[in-house]
């Protein structure tokens, strides 16, 4: 079991509106843990010993999802949906990314401005970077991508106002991209062949384009209302924007740093994930807790996916089969077979699951 103080377990997520009817559930779902950790109440433990939990997996794809309120990392088997283990890591882990090679995650620990770095062979934390060591600054990072080449890890500090670059190899701090004051870098993702990061502005309805050779960002691109997730096709100049308060998507052409003028309308988006193709779009919908399926170049939505609980962030297998989603209200991962759009696996995690990140390829 983890160790709780009330400070911690009262910290909320980001990107949530003070006073909505998101904003109340959550409360409500702290309260009651609190109140369960006062009591004295322990969780019992699941998954493997262990002494059982490193390489039974073979190829296995697996999905590392980050508990915000728990201080830990869960590891679920996508297949079966069974969950491997909890991974203790630092203060309310939120963003998530895995490195190229498939050795190490990276999970971004908002409460204590750190980042873990997770062995995948061993499942463990086998170190933790100090993101706000002299002369860097960080406050309650989030967003965390690994660039192409496994290189640097860059992550998004939300309310320092800026992007944090990391060498993998020193395993520090190397360089801070400032962003404007007050715009709440949110999340990001990085174009194939590693030039650009576009990161969400969420207070200002932006997109900031960095060029990552010289750390420095050179146009800001107007989108809509409370960009929360974005994600960069592989194979195309397309990045799409998930406009949360606008119930929208933004389509970005990432050779020119243009938004389209048209918009993609759909419920209350927290997050968007991209096909390999880059011609799908899925979509976690809050507002009816659904995954919209949408089709990109024609502007449209193609299917739906009903869930039970509000969805949140989404992570999609490297051959497209499956999308993971997190559900944060009821502490739980959806697995969805995309070839028959259908729940085919849930999996209980941790407190607030936030970001997902895929192993798709295990030692």
């Amino acid at each position: 079991m983890s160790a709780y103080n009330e400070n911690e377990v009262f910290v909320k997520p980001p990107g949530i509106i003070v006073g909505s009817k998101l904003d109340q559930e959550i409360t409500e779902l702290l309260r009651k843990k609190l109140l369960a950790v006062k009591a004295g109440e322990k969780e019992i433990p699941q998954g493997e010993s262990s002494r059982n939990r490193h390489h039974r997996h073979g190829h296995k794809p697996l999905a590392y999802v980050a508990n915000f309120i728990d201080n830990t990392v869960s590891v679920v088997e996508i297949r079966t949906g069974r969950k491997v283990i909890d991974i203790p890591v630092g203060g309310c882990p939120y963003g998530i990314d895995i490195s190229p090679d498939h050795k190490y995650v990276y999970a971004a620990n908002m409460n204590d401005a750190t980042l873990s770095v997770i062995s995948t062979r061993k499942n463990r934390v086998i170190n933790t970077i100090d993101l706000n060591k002299n002369p860097f600054s960080a406050d309650s990072p989030i967003g965390v991508k690994v660039s192409p080449n496994g290189k640097f890890i860059y992550v998004a500090g939300f309310e320092s106002n800026n992007l944090l670059v990391i060498s993998a190899h020193l395993q520090q701090v190397v360089a801070e991209v400032p962003l404007p004051e007050g715009t709440a870098p949110y999340d990001l993702d990085i174009t194939a062949d590693g030039r650009l990061a576009y990161v969400t502005l969420l207070y200002v309805g932006k997109v900031a384009a960095v060029d990552l050779n010289v750390n420095l960002p050179v146009k800001f691109i107007d989108v809509e209302n409370w960009p929360i997730g974005i994600a960069i096709a592989k194979r195309k100049s397309l990045a799409m924007v998930a406009n949360q308060e606008s119930k929208n998507l933004s389509a970005i052409n990432t050779v020119i740093a243009e938004a389209s003028p048209n918009t993609i309308a759909v419920n209350g988006p927290g997050d968007v994930v991209l096909s390999t193709r880059g011609n799908i779009a899925y979509v976690s919908n809050w507002d009816d807790s659904s995954i919209g399926i949408i089709d990109v170049f024609f502007h449209q939505q193609i299917g739906n996916i009903p869930l039970a609980d509000r969805p949140d962030r989404l992570a999609l297998t490297a051959d497209d089969k499956f999308l993971v989603v997190s559900n944060k209200l009821s502490n739980t991962v959806s697995i969805i077979d995309t070839r028959i759009r259908e729940v085919t696996a849930t999996a209980t995690v941790g407190y607030h699951p936030a970001f997902i990140a895929i192993l798709n390829k295990c030692h």
